[in-house]
């Protein structure tokens, strides 16, 4: 498997996110933000954000219908659904070849949903 990074925008600038994504060995940047926007201009709606980062040579794919967060059902409950096992399973196959960074908005990770995708990913 390829490295695996998780990291929010919440508050970074797009300098500090292309050292992110350099670092972490990335490839692909996979956005899981449900409704992305941002207040800096490069990240500010999912097109800006594509055209961003294949600019830094990288791929952007959007997976907030599949694993974006704010579930009626709450997020929990959602990871322990087949459709959630399902996604899952698709990333890991991205991830075996080539290099995966999921991003959504929130800053800390046990404050958000990214943390339930890296809890799966790691087990």
């Amino acid at each position: 498997m390829q490295p695996v990074v998780t990291f929010g925008l919440a508050g970074r600038s797009p300098k500090e996110v292309a050292i992110l994504l350099t670092a972490g060995r990335s490839e692909v940047l996979v956005d899981v933000r449900r409704d992305p926007r941002s207040r800096y201009e490069s990240f500010a709606d999912r097109e800006r954000l594509a055209e961003w980062v294949r600019a830094l040579g990288k791929e952007y794919q959007w997976w907030g219908e599949t694993l974006g967060g704010r579930r009626p059902e709450g997020y929990a409950h959602f990871a322990r659904s087949d459709e959630f096992r399902l996604a899952l399973l698709r990333l890991t196959e991205l991830a075996m070849w080539r290099g995966v960074a999921i991003v959504c908005a929130e800053a800390q990770p046990w404050r958000c949903h990214r943390y339930y995708i890296a809890q799966a990913l790691h087990r």
